[in-house]
């Protein structure tokens, strides 16, 4: 597997790519949470949290690890909260969504007025009232049978 969350979780790996140095800003039992080098404004700490086994996708973490990722999560949000700032809670699922690595992951980005950072860019689609009552009651049924059929 190559999957750099992994290693740094493992400790095979303390540094991000063009030599950043890899910290620990919070750790539980299943769960880290580190900055981000990528963060779309330099003087801001954007945290990725990450369960700390692999699950490349959201949907195959177990409940009892998801309640402790999401758990962590909130404690990055009052965080910020804390600092009266806004944050974004943004996870992509799949390379499709735009996941770069294949390890599912929470990116908590903070947030000041007037900063710039487009999260929700896409063209928002023009649908009539009766075209979305169809597609609400259509994917209410669909999603209804999909819950069933998990039980």
């Amino acid at each position: 597997m190559d999957c750099i969350f992994c290693e740094f979780v493992r400790k095979r790996k303390v540094y991000h790519k063009k030599g950043y140095p890899f910290f620990i800003n919070h750790e539980t039992k299943n769960t880290i949470s580190f900055l981000s080098i990528d963060s779309p404004v330099n003087d801001d700490a954007h945290l990725i949290i990450i369960p700390k086994a692999h699950y490349k996708d959201f949907h195959q973490i177990p409940p009892k690890i998801l309640g402790e990722l999401i758990d962590h999560v909130a404690l990055a949000g009052r965080f910020y909260a804390s600092k009266k700032r806004g944050y974004n809670l943004l996870l992509n699922n799949s390379r499709v969504a735009g996941q770069f690595v294949p390890h599912s992951h929470f990116h908590v980005i903070p947030r000041k007025r007037a900063d710039m950072i487009k999260i929700e860019v896409w063209e928002r689609k023009k649908i009539s009232a009766d075209d979305f009552k169809k597609l609400s009651i259509a994917t209410a049924a669909e999603f209804k049978r999909h819950a069933t059929n998990r039980k």
